[in-house]
């Protein structure tokens, strides 16, 4: 498990970094420390999980599992929203995918891109809405 997170506190955005493989149980760690701070639960920080040096291990199905999980926290999520930073094409499927099962389930708004600059600009711009 090779993690990271650091913050913007001008742009109100936390910043989590994850290299090599990434499975459901190591999603479930770094959610277990972020959920430990409180610019997520409780200053409304936005967050951007870079994932370009990663490769994730998951099914389709884990999608679901993750989503499930989120929906327990819809009292900290709705509203917020994630960009991810992906670079590998099958991850992006993986992360569209659950783009859209986290949305329906919780209302929490991620997006997948492949620049950072487009995903600091995204979250950015969402934080006036």
């Amino acid at each position: 498990m090779q993690f990271s997170f650091s913050f913007s506190h001008e742009d109100k955005i936390i910043f989590y970094q994850h290299k090599g493989f990434i499975d459901k149980n190591d999603i479930g760690q770094a959610w277990t420390k972020l959920l430990q701070m409180p610019e997520f639960t409780k200053l409304g920080y936005n967050l951007l999980s870079d994932y370009r040096e990663a490769t994730f291990n998951l099914v389709i199905e884990d999608t679901v599992l993750i989503a499930d999980f989120l929906k327990s926290l819809e009292s900290v999520l709705r509203g917020k929203s994630q960009a991810f930073l992906i670079a590998n094409p099958h991850d992006i499927v993986i992360t569209t995918l659950f783009e859209n099962k986290v949305y329906q389930k919780v209302g929490f708004i991620v997006k997948t891109f492949s620049s950072e600059k487009e995903a600091l600009r995204w979250l950015n711009a969402y934080r006036y809405r």
